[in-house]
């Protein structure tokens, strides 16, 4: 004869059921310490100020720099070159003249390029001569005034080519500093 059993909770044995219950313990406790992580991050933030933010600080430029070139073009290399020594020469009195002081000019070196000139209705060889200047100096309104009279060069036929002029500040780290605070 077979035994009548009630739904079949008693054909488990305890330890499956003691089982089951150990997980569901186990879950409520981590879910515990989930909630109480989550709770503890929100009180946290709300104790904490973060700032994002920009700062402005006013800078001059303390340094001003100037690039101009003359150039000198002649069939004979001999005569190309004395005649760019002369206009050099005259570049350089210009800028003393100006009040900008030799420690203030930097000459590079001559480039030379063979080229062609146009006499009548032909082209003959010929050599084009080029030299360059760089000013640097902190005397901003000295160079200002010089580089406004570059016309006066061209009106003396030196054919003289300017550049704009380059203002920098190297003060940028003390600035950097000052807008901080």
């Amino acid at each position: 004869m077979r035994a009548v059993t009630n739904g079949g909770w008693r054909d488990r044995g305890l330890p499956e059921l003691l089982l089951g219950l150990v997980v569901v313990a186990i879950a409520f406790v981590v879910t515990g310490f989930v909630v109480a992580d989550a709770i503890r991050d929100v009180k946290q933030s709300r104790d904490t100020i973060k700032v994002t933010g920009s700062a402005r600080h006013p800078i001059t430029a303390n340094l001003v720099i100037w690039h101009l070139a003359v150039d000198a073009k002649a069939e004979q290399p001999g005569e190309a070159t004395r005649l760019l020594r002369t206009r050099a020469a005259a570049v350089r009195d210009f800028l003393r003249d100006g009040g900008i002081p030799d420690s203030a000019i930097t000459e590079s070196t001559v480039s030379t390029e063979e080229t062609t000139i146009r006499i009548g209705r032909r082209r003959v060889p010929a050599f084009l001569l080029r030299q360059g200047f760089r000013v640097s100096s902190e005397e901003i309104d000295k160079v200002e005034s010089v580089s406004a009279g570059i016309t006066d060069l061209l009106g003396r036929g030196i054919p003289v080519s300017a550049g704009e002029l380059e203002y920098i500040s190297t003060r940028l780290n003390d600035a950097r500093i000052q807008a901080l605070t």
